[in-house]
């Protein structure tokens, strides 16, 4: 199994063509949903409960990006693309789907500006990237129809979307 990464790029680049000075039309809805079927749904259901996280790292200004998903959160490599899910080793990687639902998500959050930013220091930055890597990374503590919020994997604090 091989992914050809430059394809799922191109199409996940069609985001950047039909979102417009941040907005998302009805129009380009229907051509997302016609390019990425249902996970462009739910991809879209996770950029309005904000479950797109932004992490910068200072002083170095890394980046990288999370999405919370229903099981975990899920580290995004956006200009490799690459996602930690299953569906992306199993659909993505095989040429059966375009794009996971969390590399589409990322995508349409950072053109519509829809994403949480957490500042970190450089020093958390190598824990942090070990934990998002684990494959039995921590759950949810609530699923994605429950009201209430997530829970930060290492405050404890509620975070609520802001949806």
């Amino acid at each position: 199994m091989s992914v050809d990464g430059g394809r799922t790029l191109a199409e996940l680049e069609r985001i950047d063509g039909v979102v417009g000075e941040g907005k998302l039309s009805k129009e380009g809805m229907a051509k997302l949903r016609e390019t990425f079927g249902a996970r462009f749904t739910a991809a879209l259901r996770l950029v309005r409960r904000g479950c797109v996280k932004k992490y910068v790292f200072k002083p170095s200004g890394r980046v990288r990006w999370i999405v919370v998903g229903n099981e975990r959160e899920y580290l995004i490599y956006d200009r490799a693309p690459y996602c930690h899910c299953d569906d992306f080793y199993l659909s993505v990687m095989n040429g059966s789907a375009k794009a996971c639902k969390h590399l589409i998500a990322q995508r349409l959050a950072s053109q519509l500006g829809l994403y949480e930013v957490e500042e970190e220091s450089d020093e958390k930055y190598v824990r942090l990237l070990e934990e998002w890597r684990k494959v039995d990374a921590l759950p949810r503590t609530k699923g994605p129809n429950v009201a209430g919020g997530r829970r930060s994997r290492w405050s404890g604090d509620e975070v609520h979307s802001p949806y």
